[in-house]
């Protein structure tokens, strides 16, 4: 059976650099010990439209793999960042079935690494079996279910890794029974 996860690359950022340090910026400043357990820090302000341009693109590529989408009136063009490195990071199996039908992260930053699995992104079946290591490259676009279970897992070095995360709320896409796929 073929996975329900789409994999291309984009290169959707003008300016790659302004993008990294205004995430580390808001980063270095965002209260998360007010939002405890999410890792994920809310991007908006001066680079909306860099980052409308990006949601567009995975909503066109989410289109093309899986046919025209009912957007949810509820659904939110927003982004989060997850920026996470060595000593600094939140780690856990989880998926997004409570938010969202299609899930996606563009790895917008990555460290090199000596580790086989840093920065990589683990795939779980349902009951939380480690079924594989998906290892990103910078401009990578991942798409899949939003019930698929997942665990980012940190870079090995000081330097950060950005992650940038988006949903999609529509009508249900998937059969349900895929959810045993692995």
């Amino acid at each position: 059976m073929q996975l329900p996860i789409y994999l291309t690359s984009i290169d959707w950022c003008r300016n790659q650099n302004h993008i990294t340090e205004y995430i580390l910026q808001r980063h270095a400043s965002y209260p998360y010990h007010i939002h405890p357990g999410d890792a994920s820090l809310p991007l908006e302000d001066t680079i909306t439209n860099d980052l409308d341009h990006l949601y567009t693109l995975f909503l066109e590529h989410a289109t093309k793999w899986l046919g025209p989408l009912e957007i949810k009136k509820n659904n939110r063009r927003k982004i989060w960042a997850y920026v996470s490195r060595s000593n600094e990071f939140f780690q856990g199996i989880h998926d997004h079935s409570h938010t969202c039908e299609i899930n996606a992260v563009y790895y917008h930053k990555i460290p090199a690494s000596t580790s086989p699995i840093a920065n990589c992104l683990g795939i779980y079946n349902s009951n939380k079996e480690l079924r594989f290591w998906y290892k990103p490259k910078e401009g990578d676009l991942i798409i899949y279910p939003g019930w698929l279970k997942h665990e980012p897992i940190p870079p090995d070095t000081d330097e950060y890794r950005i992650a940038l995360n988006m949903e999609i709320q529509c009508q249900v896409i998937w059969p349900r029974n895929l959810e045993n796929f692995l």
